[in-house]
């Protein structure tokens, strides 16, 4: 039918408006016919252009000198593209020097590169991109190397970094009520559902063993319990983890017939055991740590989530023990936080004095979130810790204020936060920044505001990442509620009680609101200073139950309206309020 042309397609068109049905059919068949040749026709004219073009770019293809040296070729169109990017990024920094002329022209302000030449070590901080490193295991690799990418640099890796890791590294992460654990290799990041999809250098042992950050959500894998800390054992859900002779509770993680417990590894009673279906026990016992960072510190409650806050400079390091600082070969520092491509640099330092120095690289990043790694002459993890610093800020003081109000409540209470730099310092929620004024240039007003009594704030200075900073200000609010129910307005002048309220059968409660949740704050509450209780609490929340100053004279006794109070002791002395007035 297609030989038949075009004539005979065009001579039933014109009769495909009468009503016969046959011709309206063969003309429908006529149609996908001439379709059908079209596409046939694309189709090889696409294969045609392919072939040749494949044929031009194998004529094109020749090998690069200094890939040949390495026994790889590249092609000389991706070698131009590579040197245009070079050339763009030399606007911005300096071009590598071959290797020879390092050795040749070393400062002797700045480290060189990390190399091993004929025995000799160099030392320089790498930056590697990608994640944290892998662990010590059996193998040789040295922790500079774990997860980075080479250390030999030309010209084409630096246009085409390679952020993947060199060696899978196992790690785990907590995501709702689940820990999960995964592989980040070459291949990218993923979820392990069964043991056998582990690294076989990992499953040497039947369980694992991760550090956990200072937030308590992600880890890495470790080959003991190394310092202080908290750690996560993953282990088969046949097993059971002890502590003092009590099971400990276990979650579920992503692999199959396995299940993890929390290892609490702070105190030097601390200590749990592995109990398998044998009967054999596997200890894990609390180690001392052997080092500590030393500096400028202030004390914003955080640093059980991210670690201490350093003030005008990075920490160092100083050890614990004696000769703890002998040990030490390799020193990996990196941005911690999630997301990949975080910064990362090492270095070798030098352990011949009374303190370890971090590396340069990492005080020219001016602020930001951070870990540190320390490795033995065998590779092997000694102890690692987070810290916060900021080098533009030299000091935050806040103006010395009492716990409890005067008469006509709380007042403002200035912050200053003094720096040398260029820092960026503001709240972390806007409904606060329009509570703050800025008297001047450092210096901020908190209003007495509830809300403003325990803030978040961020001070970011480039090129580092922003540092959260908690201002805590000691203001005690109270109000009044029941023995199970906490109050949701808080007051910090007099309020009014009825008398009824103090009754032996009564529930009513004054709730006092401490606003650092960390305080172990003892307030003393009653109608005079002689007859006060002492009440405690936790978190935050100090319960004083009425019914239990029913019996005081000043209620049975003495007419007209009575007073309630607090005392709280502070450094300077103890202070008093008046925090309730009792009606009938």
């Amino acid at each position: 039918m297609i030989e038949a042309g075009w004539p005979s397609l065009f001579w039933h068109l014109r009769h495909v408006f009468h009503d016969d049905p046959l011709t309206t059919l063969v003309v429908r068949c006529e149609a996908m016919e001439l379709v059908v040749a079209l596409f046939l026709l694309a189709v090889i004219a696409v294969l045609i252009h392919r072939r040749l073009l494949s044929g031009s770019r194998t004529d094109r293809e020749r090998v690069d000198p200094i890939q040949a040296e390495k026994g790889s070729t590249v092609p000389c169109e991706d070698r131009f593209d590579a040197d245009q990017q070079e050339k763009q990024e030399d606007a911005t920094e300096p071009v590598q020097k071959p290797q020879a002329d390092v050795k040749k022209k070393q400062s002797d302000t700045e480290p060189s590169e990390i190399t091993e030449t004929e025995g000799t070590t160099a030392e320089k901080p790498v930056e590697i991109q990608g994640t944290e490193p892998a662990e010590a295991t059996s193998s040789s690799i040295p922790p500079s190397q774990r997860g980075g990418r080479p250390r030999e640099k030309t010209r084409l890796m630096r246009s085409r970094p390679n952020t993947r890791l060199a060696l899978p590294e196992v790690f785990c992460q907590r995501r709702g009520l689940t820990w999960v654990v995964g592989v980040d290799d070459s291949n990218g990041r993923r979820d392990c559902k069964q043991w056998d999809e582990l690294p076989a250098k990992d499953r040497i042992r039947p369980y694992l063993v991760f550090k956990l950050r200072s937030d308590g959500l992600f880890g890495h894998l470790v080959s003991r319990t190394c310092g202080e800390g908290l750690y996560l054992s993953v282990f088969p859900e046949r097993w059971v983890l002890q502590s003092d002779g009590t099971l400990r509770p276990v979650r579920n993680t992503s692999m199959e017939g396995y299940v993890a417990g929390l290892l609490q590894m702070y105190d030097t009673g601390d200590s749990y055991v592995l109990r398998t279906t044998d009967g054999t026990q596997i200890p894990f016992e609390t180690i001392k740590s052997q080092f500590a960072l030393s500096g400028k510190v202030y004390d914003d409650g955080l640093d059980g989530v991210f670690g201490p806050l350093f003030l005008g400079a990075p920490p160092t390091i100083v050890a614990a023990r004696d000769k703890a600082l002998e040990q030490v070969k390799t020193l990996v520092v990196g941005r911690e936080g999630s997301g990949r491509g975080r910064w990362r640099t090492y270095c070798q330092p030098d352990t011949s004095g009374e303190e370890i120095l971090l590396p340069q690289e990492l005080a020219k990043r001016k602020s930001g979130w951070y870990f540190v790694r320390i490795y033995n002459h065998r590779d092997e993890l000694l102890e690692s810790f987070d810290f916060r610093f900021v080098t533009s800020v030299k000091s935050i003081d806040i103006e010395p204020h009492s716990a409890l109000p005067g008469p006509s409540g709380h007042l403002d209470i200035k912050v200053r936060i003094l720096q040398d730099g260029e820092a960026l310092i503001y709240p972390h929620d806007d409904r606060i920044g329009s509570l703050v004024r800025v008297v001047r240039d450092g210096e901020y007003l908190l209003p007495p505001d509830p809300q403003c009594d325990v803030t978040l704030w961020y001070i970011e200075e480039a090129p580092g990442g922003p540092v959260q900073l908690r201002l805590v200000l000691n203001r005690f609010r109270w109000g009044l509620g029941t023995e199970d129910t906490v109050p949701t307005e808080w007051a910090d002048k007099e309020i009014r009680i009825e008398r009824a309220l103090f009754k032996a059968t009564s529930s009513s409660c004054l709730w006092v609101k401490v606003p650092d949740v960390d305080r172990q704050d003892v307030v003393l509450a009653g109608f005079d200073r002689a007859t006060a209780s002492p009440c405690r609490g936790n978190k935050g929340m100090i319960p004083v139950p009425l019914r239990e100053f029913g019996d005081s004279p000043f209620l049975t006794e003495q007419r007209g309206p009575a007073v309630f109070k607090l005392w709280v002791a502070e450094a300077n002395g103890e202070c008093m309020a008046d925090v309730a007035r009792v009606i009938d």
